[in-house]
C-alpha cells in the first residue's frame, strides 16, 4: 500500500505480459477524507484473498471519525 495523499490508496501490482517489461497496476481502494477511513496506518496483511489494515481517526470541521479496520478482496 503507498499513501499519496493523506486519504491514501490501496493498489495491487501485476506482473509483466510474457514479452513485455511493463508493470500494470489495479485501484483496490481509494480511502476518502472523513467517514471513509482515511489515513492509513498500518502495514497491511494479505491472506485468504483478502488484504487486511487499519486507518486512525481523525477530527475537523465535519466531526470526528474514528479509525477503521478494513478488508479489501483482491
Amino acid at each position: 500500500m503507498r499513501s499519496t495523499t493523506a486519504s491514501g490508496t490501496v493498489f495491487k501490482l501485476n506482473p509483466p505480459a510474457a514479452g513485455s517489461t511493463k508493470w500494470t497496476h489495479n485501484v483496490l481502494h481509494t480511502f476518502a477524507p472523513g467517514a471513509g477511513g482515511q489515513f492509513p496506518y498500518s502495514t497491511v496483511l494479505i491472506g485468504n484473498g483478502y488484504v487486511y489494515g487499519t486507518t486512525y481517526g481523525s477530527a475537523g470541521e465535519s466531526g470526528f471519525f474514528p479509525g477503521t479496520v478494513w478488508r479489501i478482496k483482491q
